[in-house]
Parts: C-alpha cells; structure tokens; sequence
C-alpha cells in the first residue's frame, strides 16, 4: 500500500523584519530622477486618446512622467503626410484600419507642451533604401529638418533625435551598415542643431554583448563624436518564482558608459513569464512584475549613470486583437480591451510605479536596508533632510517592520499598493493608515500587507499645523464618464481649522477650480 505524498510547503515569511536607514550616508543622485515611457503612435487613434476624459493623457499626467519617446512606428512614417513612409518598415496598428494610426508628431509636441514632458523622437533612418526600406537618404534627411523645424517652432527648447529604433535589427545589421550609419551622424547633428543648437542628436547602441559588439564599436567609431547622447535598451526575464528567489537589485544590466556623452536608458522593461527569453509571454502587466519593474528602475537610478529612464511600452495588444503579438496585452493602457469591446481599462500597477518613482525620489540618496531578503528597500531625501520618502517592496508574507530612520523625523505617513494576489491587474495604490502617525526616537512600527510595495513619508516639520492630507490616486478603470484622473485626493485631518484650500491649474493659483474654507 503507497503511503500518502507530501507536497513540500515553502516556509513562511519573516514575521519580523527591521529596515535600516542611514541619515548619515546622504549621497547627491547624479542621474534621473524620474522616468518616463514610450508611446505607441500607430496604436492611437483620435477615438482611443479622447474617450472618457483623455484617459490615456490623464493617465501620464497624474504619473508625471518627465520625457516621452515617439513612437511605435515613427521609424518608418512621414510625419508631414501622416502616411507610412516605408510600408515595409511600418507595422501598423488596428486603429483606423488603413494601418495609418493618428497619433502623429503635431498631437505628440502639443502633449509634451501642455504637460511640460521633453520629447524624444525617432529619425525614419530604418526607411532608408540603403538598409532595405522605401525612402532616399535626401527624403529622411528632409523629414528631419522639417521635424526639427517644426518643433522648434512650437516654442520646444530641449528635444532629443534618435536615429531610428534598433536599427541593427531592420537592415542595418553587420559592420558595412554600422559604418554607413555612423558616417551619417555629423550631418544629421547639424540638421538638428540648425533648428535649435540645444537639440541633442542620439546614438542607438545594441545590446553589449559579443554579438553586437563589433557593431557597436564600428558604429561609434564612424560616428566620431557627432552625437550628443546614447541610448541603450534593456530587457530581462523574470516572472514571479524567479523574482521572489533573486536576492540582487541588478535586475537590469546597465551600459557602459561613452565619455562626455550623456546616457538615456530609452526601453526597458521585465519579461514576465516563468519561461526564460520567451517573448511570446508578454512584459509587465500585474502586480508581481510591477514590483520587479520598480526593483530594476528604482535600481537604475541609484546607479546614476543614465540622465533619463524610459521605460517600454504604453500599450500592447494580445494576438487577441492583431495576429502575431503576445499571448498576453500589457503596458499601462489595455489594449484588446479597447479594440475587442472599446472599454477603457487600465493595467494600473505599471502606471502606479512610475507615478511612485516620480513622486517620491527626492536629491539624495540615503543607505538603507533590510535583514530579509524578500523585503527590498530604498530611501530618498531632500538636501535640507526635513523629507525623507522610504519605499519598500515586500515579496512574501505580511510582516511587521521596525524602521530605524534618523532621530529627527517625528512624523510619518504611508501608501500601499496591494492586490488579491500577484497576478492582479488592478492592484490598488491607497493609505496604508489615514492620516499621520508619531515618530519617536527614530523608531517606527508598521504592519504591512503581503506582496505590496509601501512608501513612507517622514518629516521633521511641526506636522500638526499641516490640517490636511493628500493622497496620490489612480484613474478609475472602465469609468465612463470624464475625470478619470486625480493629482491627488485631500482629506481633513481631525480638528482641523483656519484652513483654505485652492486648487488651479496655474502654478500661480489664478482661476481657482476650487476653494474650500
């Protein structure tokens, strides 16, 4: 007779985990601060950006994302005609069924102008007939001036030009093409400069690696320093098994730097899928993989070496909704939900972690951490050392944390980002406990929940004359009516008086929306 089998039980969390955080060991961050993310264009329509009060606009905003790179297909389009410049270079979305898209280059500048976001387009030089596209090395180079131009025009100071998107991998493959490519770099520099000399022309490298390597090398050494920065792509493969059991924050792997150029890390992102390299899964779309994706860019900028971080994508259908894509949708925006049924609905983990970043990494950061493994940690102060933002990404069990923060900060508040379980795409980001909470002696407990990433606000201010309290919300999925966007929601604090709240869209307070007494 068999006897029964077990099935071996995975230990249960820390009960007990105490987070350490040196006030002493402030450190100036010398790269990004906050991140941003590229827009799909030819996956936009006019319908989609409009429908239920700009969602997807309101849905940047609210994050405050600070750089926006344009866009999916942008390497082979005629941003004057709004037509596919090189057919078979554009891939092409389902939005106007002509595979044209509408998100062109005017919509994408009036963006970055009404939510002060500095641009990043991409040159169509992977529509060159040289490297197998449609177009004449004298039309791509029109279209750049013309571009650059036009956003000069529109009043834009800072804008960077990337010379297509992964040009390696569509036609420009081998060292003759990297040396044809480099060997363009001084001319397009002045096209750019011509419109604006605070314009920045960019150099695409490959993965380094000892594919690519010669590539890069080629491509650089053509180049001879006519361009202003670099930008690197960067991808791993995780799912949650393999992020819980990573004990390392080097999630993603930085570039080598390229002296007296500036870096910009333009895509990144996490495979999420319990397959190693298995494209065909899909990228982060839940709260498991949002939290590894706040790991790695929370990681990168502690590194320090990349001006900018971008992450990659803002959506992407399923082959649900267009043959050959993933088996899964992902990004911020849903976008099978939005072809299949027109529903807007949101993926809110990955906007929430860019609305976390953008929120709360202060100047400096501060030396933290923690004695479990599973409960990763990071902090961030401002120079005066009155603010201090401490977030902390907890893998496994709901736990009790004893921070240990400098002796000055005598008050504290929290927000949560938590859901059923680590496949939830509507994970909620909401107060940990209403309210503010008394520091003493620089100690504080706090119960957090399982899988959740929390973030303390720490201050040294006489916190009891502050009669309110705000809190970041997130748009309302499937809403059907405008508004779908919150900078913040504000909340009495108890007893308090002599108040006067004024909220404007002007920095000035002039036309006030509201006011309350």
């Amino acid at each position: 007779m068999l006897g029964s089998v077990s099935v071996p039980v995975e230990a249960a969390g820390p009960a007990q985990v105490t987070v350490n955080v040196n006030g002493a060991a402030a450190s100036p961050l010398q790269g990004a601060r906050r991140v941003g993310a590229n827009i799909e264009m030819s996956m936009i329509s006019d319908e989609m950006w409009q429908a239920n009060g700009n969602w997807i606009e309101q849905g940047f905003f609210a994050s405050e994302i600070n750089m926006m790179r344009w866009g999916y297909d942008a390497w082979a389009f005629d941003w004057e005609q709004e037509i596919p410049l090189s057919s078979n270079r554009y891939w092409g979305g389902l939005n106007t069924r002509d595979a044209a898209g509408t998100f062109g280059l005017v919509e994408f500048i009036d963006f970055c102008k009404a939510q002060n976001v500095i641009p990043f387009v991409m040159i169509p030089i992977e529509s060159l007939d040289t490297f197998g596209g449609e177009a004449s090395l004298e039309k791509v180079k029109q279209l750049t001036a013309s571009m650059a131009e036009y956003i000069a025009g529109q009043g834009i100071d800072l804008c960077y030009f990337d010379m297509g998107n992964e040009p390696w991998n569509n036609g420009a493959g081998g060292v003759g093409n990297a040396q044809y490519l480099g060997s363009l770099f001084p001319e397009f520099q002045q096209i750019v400069k011509s419109a604006n000399p605070n314009f920045r022309l960019v150099l695409q490298r490959a993965p380094e690696n000892v594919l690519w390597n010669s590539w890069n090398n080629a491509l650089v050494s053509a180049a001879q320093g006519a361009f202003d920065a670099y930008d690197d792509h960067r991808y791993a493969f995780y799912g949650w098994n393999k992020y819980f059991d990573e004990n390392s924050d080097t999630l993603l792997t930085p570039g080598t730097p390229i002296e007296g150029k500036e870096g910009i890390l333009g895509e990144c992102n996490i495979g999420w899928t319990p397959v190693q390299d298995d494209w065909d899964a899909g990228h982060v779309r839940d709260l498991g993989g949002s939290m590894a994706l706040l790991n790695a860019m929370l990681e990168m900028i502690e590194d320090g070496r990349y001006s900018y971080i971008v992450s990659w994508p803002s959506h992407y259908p399923s082959k649900a909704s267009i043959a050959g894509c993933p088996n899964n949708s992902f990004g911020w925006f849903d976008l099978d939900q939005w072809y299949l049924d027109g529903k807007t609905v949101r993926f809110t983990g990955p906007a929430i972690i860019h609305g976390i970043i953008n929120h709360n990494v202060l100047e400096n950061r501060l030396d933290a951490s923690s004695n479990a493994n599973t409960v990763r940690v990071y902090a961030f102060s401002n120079d005066a050392q009155t603010d201090l933002r401490v977030i902390v990404l907890n893998k496994w069990d709901a736990t009790q944390l004893t921070l240990n923060v400098p002796e000055q900060m005598n008050h504290v508040s929290a927000m949560v980002m938590s859901g059923q379980n680590v496949w939830d795409t509507t994970p909620e980001y909401k107060n940990l406990f209403q309210g503010f909470e008394t520091v003493s002696g620089g100690s504080y407990v706090s119960n957090i929940p399982a899988e959740s990433v929390v973030v303390y606000t720490f201050g040294s201010d006489t916190f009891a004359a502050a009669p309110w309290q705000t809190a970041l919300t997130v748009p309302q999925n499937g809403a059907t009516e405008a508004g779908t966007a919150q900078a913040f929601a504000w909340n009495a604090v108890e007893g308090a008086k002599n108040y006067h709240l004024t909220v404007s869209a002007n920095a000035d307070l002039s036309a006030p929306k509201t006011e309350v007494k």
